[in-house]
């Protein structure tokens, strides 16, 4: 058993740290010197941390736009916030950036 002088806070770390490494929310309740229900519900708002973290990145990559590249007689597309940004990521390829595809 863990020996501590405060109760456990909500994050992703430890949300992870239980789903990986312990059976029951009582086990590890009893690592981290609370009660299960109090662990619970720690868990609970970890998982919440964790899905709002998810979802903060799915609506970032949803409006990033798509480019059109080109790289000797290859073409490709990328994902990338702004034309700048694009022209960046082409030139890592020895690529250029040939236009946005817009989204119909």
């Amino acid at each position: 058993m863990k020996t501590t002088t405060h109760e456990p806070q909500p994050s992703e770390q430890l949300f992870l740290e239980w789903l990986n490494d312990f059976i029951s929310i009582k086990k590890f309740a009893e690592y981290h010197a609370t009660t299960e229900k109090k662990m619970f519900k720690i868990l609970m708002l970890s998982r919440d941390i964790i899905i709002k973290k998810e979802y903060k990145q799915f609506k970032t990559i949803n409006k990033m736009k798509t480019y059109l590249c080109k790289e000797g007689k290859e073409t490709f597309t990328m994902k990338a916030k702004n034309r700048n940004e694009a022209e960046e990521f082409a030139e890592m390829y020895n690529a250029v950036v040939i236009k946005e595809i817009i989204k119909q």
